[in-house]
C-alpha cells in the first residue's frame, strides 16, 4: 500500500496537466465522484496492472484518503486468494501431477477466484443499495 501512495502522490500532479481533453475530463470527474467504488472494485479483480491502476487513480484526482482505503482494502482478498490459489497449484504438485487447465476448475483454485469476482461487485451493490431515488 505504502508503495502505491507513493506513485500516485508523484504521478499525480504530472497527469494533471493532461486531464482537459473532454474524454480524459469525463474519466476524471467519474474518478472524482465515484472513485472508492471503482477502485475497491479494480483492486478486487486484478484486471489491469497495479501500477496502471495507481497512474489511473492520480491521473483521476482521487483524494489520498479514499484511494488509500481502497488500496488497502483492495488487495487484502486479492492476497489471500493468490495464495489459495497457489495452495492448490501446490497440492497437485505434492501428488505428483503435472497442472492442467483441469486444476483451475478446482474447488481450490476456482471457489476463491468466485469470492474475489462477488466480492467486487460489493461496491456496486452497497452503492445502489444505499441510493436515494426521491
Amino acid at each position: 500500500t505504502l508503495g502505491a501512495v507513493v506513485l500516485f502522490l508523484a504521478a499525480r500532479p504530472v497527469l494533471a496537466r493532461i486531464s482537459d481533453r473532454p474524454v480524459l475530463a469525463r474519466i476524471r470527474e467519474g474518478l472524482q465522484r465515484d472513485g472508492f467504488s471503482y477502485l475497491l472494485a479494480i483492486r478486487l479483480l486484478p484486471i489491469f496492472p497495479f501500477w496502471a491502476v495507481n497512474l489511473a487513480a492520480a491521473f483521476g484526482g482521487m483524494r489520498l484518503g479514499p484511494y488509500t482505503a481502497a488500496t488497502f482494502i483492495g488487495i487484502i482478498p486479492g492476497t489471500a486468494v493468490f495464495a489459495s490459489i497457489g495452495a492448490g497449484v501446490g497440492d497437485v504438485l505434492a501428488r505428483g501431477e503435472h497442472p492442467d487447465l483441469s486444476v483451475i476448475v478446482s474447488p481450490q483454485v476456482l471457489g476463491p477466484l468466485l469470492g474475489l469476482a462477488l466480492l467486487s461487485l460489493l461496491p456496486v451493490a452497497w452503492k445502489k443499495w444505499n441510493r436515494t431515488d426521491g
